[in-house]
């Protein structure tokens, strides 16, 4: 009988051949390919970032709104300047995140967590914290009352969330809640996240050489804070883009990157506009040729403001969108307004083609 090739302690008596490229001599491995829409890189939104809107089904606080552009902290990229534990170090030298407000204590007094140890921690498949896209250039987010109500991480204070510039690595597709685990004994509704880096979306846009009074994400900073301008009264809420057709904004073509809080503007207005860093898209086409498909007829409740007769057949993100710039003055539109100034090119959805 021929002999087995193992000893009794279960040791090869015969030599194993490592599996080889032979003709480089390196180690076969495994090379993973997704569809290139969505990288499939579970993220957590960073804990600070201030809260952008409040559900009010939940009371969570929403920091990202879909299709924000957003960029990533890493362990090789520390973005976040004088706030604690701003990234996701390695392992080995770990570092605490707030978990919870100690509820035996009168004063604040945060129970923090091992990054690595702690349940409410990251686990090793998160690799990157999501962040705002800035086009490159260092931003201030400011905090606002939302923060204060929701009572988590942050509070209204008088100092914004500084984040040095960086570079964009996708779009979230969809409301990105904040990261409150173990905020609660009892409850958690969220969890990771994930971004698209290619596709085809759509966006509501405003041509500011048509709303002169729109301003520009420079209204959000602290050195120039404009608390009139319509930027300021809707950036939280909206993902969008935004130019100038008097100064060739708009174009087919145009290659497109972010502003300072993650909404999409031209790169640059020539022909010649190069694919950078901090490109993000292809525009197609501003779409402003509404209502379509006989969608202007579909019955839909009065009040409910859902697509259909309630819009004038306006896409609902587009009616929402328009009706929040136009009022941002106080003063009430009909729908016919609203239906006039898209169908006037004021307003429309810009169709673009990611290139990240």
């Amino acid at each position: 009988m021929a002999k087995l090739n193992f000893n009794s302690n279960v040791t090869p008596r015969t030599p194993l051949r490592a599996i080889q490229d032979v003709a480089l001599n390196r180690t076969i491995g495994e090379l993973e390919v997704s569809e290139g829409t969505n990288p499939h890189l579970p993220c957590y939104p960073y804990k600070y970032l201030p809260v952008m809107v409040i559900d009010n089904a939940s009371d969570e606080g929403i920091v990202l709104v879909k299709g924000t552009i957003v960029s990533l902290i890493t362990n090789q990229t520390n973005l976040v300047d004088g706030i604690p534990a701003s990234g996701i170090p390695e392992p080995i030298t770990s570092g605490n995140i707030p978990i919870t407000d100690d509820a035996t204590t009168t004063a604040v007094d945060w129970i923090v967590g091992n990054i690595d140890d702690n349940y409410f921690g990251y686990d090793q498949s998160v690799i990157g914290l999501l962040v705002p896209a800035n086009g490159g250039t260092a931003s201030a987010i400011p905090y606002s009352s939302f923060d204060t109500t929701v009572a988590t991480f942050a509070d209204s204070g008088t100092q914004p969330l500084n984040l040095g510039a960086n570079m964009p690595v996708g779009i979230v597709y969809q409301d990105v809640y904040q990261d409150i685990r173990g905020f609660n004994l009892n409850y958690q509704m969220h969890d990771v996240y994930g971004y698209a880096s290619r596709g085809f979306i759509n966006v509501p846009f405003v041509d500011t050489a048509a709303v002169t009074t729109f301003g520009s994400s420079a209204d959000t900073q602290t050195a120039t804070l404009d608390t009139t301008s319509c930027y300021y009264k809707i950036w939280r809420k909206y993902a969008f883009f935004y130019f100038s057709h008097a100064n060739n904004g708009g174009s087919a073509g145009q290659i497109l990157r972010s502003d300072l809080l993650g909404k999409f503007i031209p790169q640059g207005t020539t022909a010649t506009t190069a694919v950078t860093a901090q490109s993000v898209g292809r525009l197609h086409a501003c779409d402003s040729r509404f209502p379509k498909d006989l969608v202007a007829t579909t019955q839909t409740y009065p009040g409910s403001k859902v697509t259909g007769t309630d819009t004038f057949g306006l896409p609902s993100v587009l009616y929402h969108f328009a009706k929040a710039v136009l009022e941002s003055d106080g003063t009430a539109r009909t729908n016919l307004q609203i239906l006039t100034d898209v169908q006037n090119g004021n307003f429309g959805l810009a169709r673009i083609g990611l290139i990240l």
